[in-house]
Protein backbone atom coordinates (compact mmCIF):
# COMPACT_ATOMS: atom_id res chain seq x y z
CA UNK A 1 0.00 0.00 0.00
CA UNK A 2 3.01 2.02 0.48
CA UNK A 3 3.57 2.56 -3.41
CA UNK A 4 -0.39 3.33 -3.51
CA UNK A 5 -0.13 6.18 -1.28
CA UNK A 6 3.26 7.04 -2.92
CA UNK A 7 2.31 8.13 -6.08
CA UNK A 8 -1.34 10.35 -4.65
CA UNK A 9 -0.69 14.24 -5.71
CA UNK A 10 -3.72 16.78 -4.82
CA UNK A 11 -6.01 18.45 -7.34
CA UNK A 12 -8.67 20.91 -6.57
CA UNK A 13 -11.47 18.79 -6.26
CA UNK A 14 -14.55 20.35 -8.74
CA UNK A 15 -17.76 21.13 -6.69
CA UNK A 16 -19.48 22.29 -9.62
CA UNK A 17 -19.58 20.06 -12.81
CA UNK A 18 -20.60 23.30 -14.79
CA UNK A 19 -17.39 24.62 -14.72
CA UNK A 20 -16.51 21.82 -16.93
CA UNK A 21 -17.38 22.28 -21.01
CA UNK A 22 -17.62 18.92 -22.71
CA UNK A 23 -16.61 19.87 -26.64
CA UNK A 24 -15.75 16.45 -27.91
CA UNK A 25 -13.78 13.16 -28.86
CA UNK A 26 -10.46 13.16 -30.61
CA UNK A 27 -8.53 10.41 -32.12
CA UNK A 28 -10.86 7.78 -30.46
CA UNK A 29 -8.83 8.00 -27.33
CA UNK A 30 -9.08 11.82 -25.64
CA UNK A 31 -11.68 13.89 -24.29
CA UNK A 32 -11.93 17.37 -25.40
CA UNK A 33 -12.87 19.61 -22.20
CA UNK A 34 -12.63 23.75 -21.47
CA UNK A 35 -12.32 24.15 -18.02
CA UNK A 36 -11.50 28.02 -16.45
CA UNK A 37 -9.30 29.34 -19.12
CA UNK A 38 -7.45 26.40 -20.36
CA UNK A 39 -8.19 23.71 -22.93
CA UNK A 40 -8.00 19.67 -21.94
CA UNK A 41 -7.31 16.46 -23.25
CA UNK A 42 -7.91 13.69 -21.36
CA UNK A 43 -7.02 10.33 -21.98
CA UNK A 44 -10.28 8.34 -21.73
CA UNK A 45 -8.47 5.13 -20.99
CA UNK A 46 -6.33 6.43 -17.80
CA UNK A 47 -8.94 8.34 -16.31
CA UNK A 48 -11.36 5.31 -16.30
CA UNK A 49 -8.38 2.94 -15.30
CA UNK A 50 -7.57 5.33 -12.14
CA UNK A 51 -11.17 5.04 -11.31
CA UNK A 52 -11.27 1.46 -11.21
CA UNK A 53 -8.07 0.77 -9.53
CA UNK A 54 -8.98 3.40 -6.68
CA UNK A 55 -12.24 1.35 -6.31
CA UNK A 56 -10.13 -1.98 -6.13
CA UNK A 57 -8.34 -0.98 -3.31
CA UNK A 58 -11.26 0.45 -1.62
CA UNK A 59 -13.31 -2.74 -1.59
CA UNK A 60 -10.26 -4.84 -1.46
CA UNK A 61 -11.56 -7.26 1.30
CA UNK A 62 -14.87 -7.61 -0.32
CA UNK A 63 -15.49 -10.35 -1.71
CA UNK A 64 -17.45 -13.20 -4.17
CA UNK A 65 -17.91 -16.50 -4.33
CA UNK A 66 -17.29 -18.19 -7.15
CA UNK A 67 -20.57 -21.06 -8.97
CA UNK A 68 -17.15 -23.23 -10.05
CA UNK A 69 -13.65 -22.16 -8.74
CA UNK A 70 -10.54 -21.05 -10.66
CA UNK A 71 -8.38 -23.34 -10.80
CA UNK A 72 -4.46 -22.83 -11.40
CA UNK A 73 -2.30 -25.68 -12.23
CA UNK A 74 1.21 -24.83 -11.65
CA UNK A 75 4.10 -25.99 -13.83
CA UNK A 76 7.10 -25.85 -11.53
CA UNK A 77 7.79 -26.13 -7.97
CA UNK A 78 8.93 -22.15 -8.14
CA UNK A 79 5.24 -21.57 -8.74
CA UNK A 80 4.32 -23.15 -5.79
CA UNK A 81 6.49 -21.90 -3.84
CA UNK A 82 5.07 -18.34 -4.94
CA UNK A 83 1.87 -18.83 -4.35
CA UNK A 84 2.92 -20.21 -0.65
CA UNK A 85 4.50 -16.77 -0.51
CA UNK A 86 1.81 -14.77 -1.45
CA UNK A 87 -1.12 -16.44 0.12
CA UNK A 88 -1.89 -13.99 2.55
CA UNK A 89 -1.70 -11.29 0.53
CA UNK A 90 -4.37 -12.69 -1.63
CA UNK A 91 -6.70 -13.24 1.48
CA UNK A 92 -6.21 -10.17 2.81
CA UNK A 93 -7.37 -8.60 -0.91
CA UNK A 94 -10.11 -11.15 -0.94
CA UNK A 95 -8.88 -14.11 -2.77
CA UNK A 96 -9.98 -17.59 -1.08
CA UNK A 97 -7.03 -20.09 -2.49
CA UNK A 98 -6.47 -23.86 -1.26
CA UNK A 99 -3.85 -25.49 -2.93
CA UNK A 100 -4.25 -29.61 -2.45
CA UNK A 101 -0.17 -30.30 -2.05
CA UNK A 102 0.09 -30.94 -6.20
CA UNK A 103 0.39 -27.85 -7.97
CA UNK A 104 -3.65 -27.40 -7.91
CA UNK A 105 -4.31 -24.37 -6.52
CA UNK A 106 -8.07 -23.72 -6.44
CA UNK A 107 -9.68 -20.15 -6.36
CA UNK A 108 -12.96 -20.05 -4.43
CA UNK A 109 -13.43 -16.19 -3.97
CA UNK A 110 -11.60 -13.40 -5.21
CA UNK A 111 -12.50 -10.12 -4.74
CA UNK A 112 -15.79 -8.50 -5.66
CA UNK A 113 -13.92 -5.99 -8.22
CA UNK A 114 -11.30 -7.98 -9.93
CA UNK A 115 -12.13 -8.59 -13.58
CA UNK A 116 -10.62 -11.64 -15.17
CA UNK A 117 -10.93 -14.68 -15.92
CA UNK A 118 -9.30 -18.17 -14.71
CA UNK A 119 -6.68 -18.38 -17.63
CA UNK A 120 -6.30 -14.23 -16.48
CA UNK A 121 -5.60 -15.08 -13.14
CA UNK A 122 -2.97 -17.75 -13.72
CA UNK A 123 -1.01 -15.02 -15.84
CA UNK A 124 -1.38 -12.25 -13.24
CA UNK A 125 0.02 -14.35 -10.52
CA UNK A 126 2.62 -16.04 -12.75
CA UNK A 127 3.64 -14.32 -15.66
CA UNK A 128 5.88 -12.45 -13.43
CA UNK A 129 6.60 -13.47 -9.59
CA UNK A 130 5.74 -9.99 -8.56
CA UNK A 131 7.33 -9.31 -5.17
CA UNK A 132 4.48 -9.98 -2.32
CA UNK A 133 5.16 -6.11 -0.97
CA UNK A 134 3.71 -5.17 -4.61
CA UNK A 135 1.46 -8.02 -5.63
CA UNK A 136 -1.63 -6.10 -4.53
CA UNK A 137 -0.97 -2.78 -6.68
CA UNK A 138 -0.06 -5.31 -9.44
CA UNK A 139 -3.61 -7.31 -9.31
CA UNK A 140 -5.65 -3.56 -8.90
CA UNK A 141 -3.34 -1.91 -12.12
CA UNK A 142 -4.43 -5.42 -14.26
CA UNK A 143 -7.77 -5.14 -13.08
CA UNK A 144 -8.56 -1.85 -13.78
CA UNK A 145 -6.61 -1.94 -17.25
CA UNK A 146 -9.21 -4.89 -18.21
CA UNK A 147 -12.41 -2.80 -17.10
CA UNK A 148 -11.36 0.74 -18.26
CA UNK A 149 -13.05 2.05 -21.47
CA UNK A 150 -10.62 1.10 -24.46
CA UNK A 151 -9.13 3.72 -27.17
CA UNK A 152 -11.94 4.19 -29.79
CA UNK A 153 -14.67 3.83 -28.22
CA UNK A 154 -16.82 6.67 -28.24
CA UNK A 155 -18.68 7.64 -25.17
CA UNK A 156 -22.02 9.78 -24.89
CA UNK A 157 -21.56 13.32 -24.21
CA UNK A 158 -23.22 12.45 -20.65
CA UNK A 159 -20.98 9.76 -20.20
CA UNK A 160 -18.06 11.70 -21.79
CA UNK A 161 -18.87 14.91 -19.32
CA UNK A 162 -19.13 12.95 -16.40
CA UNK A 163 -15.89 10.99 -16.52
CA UNK A 164 -14.05 14.39 -17.32
CA UNK A 165 -16.03 15.87 -14.13
CA UNK A 166 -14.52 12.35 -12.82
CA UNK A 167 -10.97 13.19 -14.09
CA UNK A 168 -10.83 16.63 -12.15
CA UNK A 169 -11.90 14.93 -8.36
CA UNK A 170 -8.89 12.39 -8.63
CA UNK A 171 -6.41 12.80 -6.22
CA UNK A 172 -3.86 11.02 -8.56
CA UNK A 173 -3.32 12.76 -11.87
CA UNK A 174 -1.87 9.42 -13.70
CA UNK A 175 -3.11 6.30 -14.03
CA UNK A 176 -1.91 3.40 -12.23
CA UNK A 177 1.18 2.74 -14.74
CA UNK A 178 1.92 6.60 -14.08
CA UNK A 179 0.72 8.01 -17.67
CA UNK A 180 -0.47 11.59 -17.15
CA UNK A 181 -4.50 11.79 -17.10
CA UNK A 182 -4.76 14.52 -18.86
CA UNK A 183 -2.59 17.30 -21.22
CA UNK A 184 -3.38 20.93 -20.46
CA UNK A 185 -3.43 23.96 -23.19
CA UNK A 186 -3.87 27.14 -21.22
CA UNK A 187 -5.54 30.15 -22.99
CA UNK A 188 -2.15 31.84 -22.62
CA UNK A 189 -0.14 29.04 -24.35
CA UNK A 190 -2.42 28.72 -27.00
CA UNK A 191 -2.21 32.60 -28.02
CA UNK A 192 1.27 32.50 -27.65
CA UNK A 193 1.47 29.63 -30.15
CA UNK A 194 -1.12 30.98 -32.71
CA UNK A 195 1.08 34.89 -32.03
CA UNK A 196 -2.07 36.17 -30.98
CA UNK A 197 -0.34 38.07 -28.31
CA UNK A 198 2.10 39.99 -31.08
Amino acid sequence: MDSIEAEKNQIPEIKNPDEIIFLGTVLGVFLVVQKDDSLYLIDQHATHERILFNKFIENMKRSQKLLFPYVIETQSDDDDEYLKSVSDQLHSCGFSLHSDGTGRWEFSEIPANYIGTEESLAEDLLGKHIPPQDLLYSLAAKTACRGAVKDGTFLDAASAKDLAVQAFSLTEKTCPHGRPLWVEFSKDNLFRLIRRTE
